[in-house]
């Protein structure tokens, strides 16, 4: 392969070590075989990188849902008791003082 393709493949990628790494083993080719060879094992680099990286990813989003469970958990408890404290019925002076307080904003908060 000429300089002038594997540098063009570096100037795609420039932040990519690998293709960088496979230019120049590229450039030091001398037949196709070996060029195959060097652009298997290349990709083949790049896959295995890939994979780990989805499998972080996956490991990532498993925790942020265990996380997201806990809350929704904690919050139905939370609104579950809410609503079986609203469901006990008030004594008639209870409700008075409490519709006082909600009105005029006094009370023990």
């Amino acid at each position: 392969m000429s300089k002038p393709v594997a540098l063009g493949l570096l100037a795609c990628n420039p932040k990519w070590p690998l293709w960088s790494e496979l230019a120049t083993k590229l450039t030091a080719t001398r037949s196709v075989p070996e060029a195959l060879e060097a652009y298997t094992k290349c990709v083949s680099q790049r896959m295995q990188m890939t994979a780990e990286h989805g499998q972080r990813v996956f490991k990532d989003c498993q925790q942020i849902t265990q996380k997201n469970h806990q809350v929704v958990d904690k919050w139905t408890a939370i609104w579950k008791h809410v609503k079986a404290i609203n469901a006990r019925p008030l004594s008639f002076d209870k409700y008075l003082t409490s519709k006082w307080e909600r009105v005029h904003g006094t009370g023990t908060r």
